[in-house]
């Protein structure tokens, strides 16, 4: 198919958030792969829905804040607060953010990760 990308799908692990924005953000490039694939094979079933692939991009998109900070903090020596606070608040606003959120799924992950953030 031509396909420009190498990397190889992640598997999620429910324990570690990361994984599952590695795994659902190399999987997006492969959209049309897994299209074929169902074409091509009988065995494959699990064919993502264009649903499934909308909620899979916003939820990476998503992800992808946390990422980077946790980038930025484990990339630093020695973090100091002026760059951890910004950094923090902004985590915050895009929880908040997610609360308003019209899809359901998402409001309820934002609902937990606040629980969990607003405990620390």
């Amino acid at each position: 198919m031509k396909i420009p990308f190498k990397k190889k799908i992640v598997l999620d692990c429910k324990t570690r958030w990361n994984s599952t924005f590695f795994m659902l953000q190399v999987a997006t490039q492969y959209k049309d792969v897994f299209h074929r694939l169902s074409q091509r094979e009988n065995q494959y079933k699990t064919l993502p829905s264009e649903y499934d692939w909308m909620m899979a991009n916003e939820i990476c998109q998503r992800l992808e804040l946390f990422y980077d900070v946790t980038l930025l903090f484990f990339g630093t020596l020695y973090p100091t607060m002026n760059v951890v606070f910004p950094k923090i608040c902004e985590i915050k606003l895009a929880l908040i953010e997610c609360l308003s959120c019209p899809n359901s799924i998402i409001h309820e992950m934002a609902t937990t990760m606040i629980i969990k953030f607003d405990k620390y």
